[in-house]
């Protein structure tokens, strides 16, 4: 059954039992899709992934990064460039890059690497990415995602899509972790809103789309 709302926190222990059971299932799930195999037929396979802020309550996403790193060409996290919701997914080498920024605390990488040189942006990148994990303040089960006001992810997800149609490559996964406490009955959208392909919860996945069903093991 979904919740509304929740109008309270969660407690702590229920948050970090949360985490510990999320956690193993997302790491599982990686592992089924696969992303060696997925790195054998593209020897540029890449991923986007966030990095989860503490403050925020997001579902971690360290134990991915670092899965992530040993076994795809590229990983990109994102990097706030300003408040008109222009974000970037920059490469990352290695999770001791990333910098906390103000207000929150969230690890960003630099714009530039250990040796002065811009990083590869997924925008510009030669090859398509393949999957993006990403967070949200709520959820419905069509695939619907409440953000946090910014605009970003819509906005990133928008551009990703056109370089892909563009080059006609098949557009990424779109994959949401969360809390089931983040699960609500319905969200309203307006038209700029992207809706996620799969929700992964404590709970197990949620399939939202077409793309989902197909792609998902």
């Amino acid at each position: 059954m979904l919740r509304s709302l929740p109008g309270r926190m969660m407690s702590t222990d229920s948050i970090g039992l949360a985490k510990a059971a999320l956690r193993r299932d997302v790491l599982q799930r990686l592992k089924g899709m696969s992303m060696q195999d997925m790195q054998s037929e593209s020897e540029s396979g890449s991923v986007a992934v966030y990095v989860d802020c503490e403050r925020l309550r997001e579902v971690q996403t360290e134990s991915i990064v670092t899965a992530a790193l040993k076994s795809c060409a590229r990983v990109y996290v994102p990097r706030v460039l300003d408040r008109d919701s222009n974000m970037h997914f920059l490469r990352l080498q290695g999770l001791e890059e990333l910098v906390q920024v103000p207000p929150f605390g969230i690890r960003e990488p630099p714009l530039t690497d250990a040796a002065g040189a811009p990083r590869s942006d997924a925008l510009q990148s030669p090859d398509p990415l393949q999957l993006i994990i990403m967070p949200g303040l709520a959820f419905d089960e069509s695939g619907r995602r409440l953000g946090r006001g910014g605009g970003y992810y819509d906005k990133f997800i928008t551009s990703i899509r056109q370089r892909s149609l563009e080059r006609s490559w098949k557009t990424p996964l779109l994959v949401a972790l969360a809390f089931n406490a983040q699960m609500v009955d319905s969200i309203p959208v307006g038209h700029h809103d992207v809706p996620v392909d799969v929700i992964v919860t404590p709970r197990g996945p949620i399939l939202c789309t077409r793309h989902g069903e197909e792609e998902w093991p």
